[in-house]
């Protein structure tokens, strides 16, 4: 009706008005071919723009993919032993660290650009942890000046302690997506950190779906 539309209306023109250029990241996600395995739990690849790094994280595809999202069990993110994440993202994140590739890359110095869908952006927000702790450690803590995340439909990755805030980070989330409300809080799960984006959703319980996002994003986009 007319009074959920002027709601919509100005949901979107507050995005406008208060939130960084998550439109051409999504853009860039969409137009991605090509994707690296990086063992059976994670797809990535990256692209160079100059000084800028471009890496995406893939969202589930694949039955293996649902059964690595249903993991949801508190692990320890080794080696901070005071951290827990989700168990089945943990394990995506561990074979990202074992290739080559991508430590070659996420260490360079380049300005890097971070971006996941679903699944895909719970990742992205634990690799940007990991490359803030590393950085800390190796006493080069600027590097994270340099680093942006934007998530898309990302479930929560933490559970009993949020991960430590992440400047530079965006996560965008359609107002009838149920997948970033879970795993569920009663259960220990805690909000991702950064600046989260709202928009207004016209498909209610299918908003998870790419194609809702791209909808919703084109008409923020104008």
């Amino acid at each position: 009706g007319g009074r959920v539309s002027e709601r919509r209306r100005m949901m979107l023109e507050n995005v406008r008005k208060n939130t960084p250029d998550f439109y051409h990241a999504w853009r860039k996600y969409c137009a991605v071919k090509n994707w690296r395995e990086a063992g059976r739990h994670v797809d990535w690849t990256f692209e160079k723009d100059g000084d800028t790094l471009w890496v995406y994280f893939r969202g589930s595809d694949e039955r293996v993919d649902w059964l690595r999202d249903c993991m949801a069990i508190p692990t320890v993110l080794f080696p901070y032993f005071t951290r827990f994440a989700h168990y089945g993202f943990a394990r995506s994140l561990n074979d990202l660290f074992n290739d080559e590739l991508f430590i070659e890359y996420l260490f360079a110095p380049y300005r890097i650009i971070l971006i996941g869908y679903s699944s895909g952006g719970a990742i992205a927000l634990l690799v940007r942890f990991i490359y803030q702790a590393a950085s800390d450690v190796l006493g080069i803590s600027s590097c994270t000046d340099n680093i942006q995340v934007y998530t898309f439909a990302a479930p929560r990755v933490a559970w009993a302690r949020p991960l430590p805030p992440q400047p530079g980070t965006v996560n965008v989330r359609l107002s009838g997506d149920p997948i970033p409300h879970l795993p569920p809080r009663w259960l220990g799960w805690q909000d991702n950190p950064g600046q989260e984006v709202v928009l207004p959703s016209k498909f209610g319980f299918r908003s998870h779906h790419p194609a809702a996002y791209s909808e919703a994003i084109g008409r923020v986009d104008k």
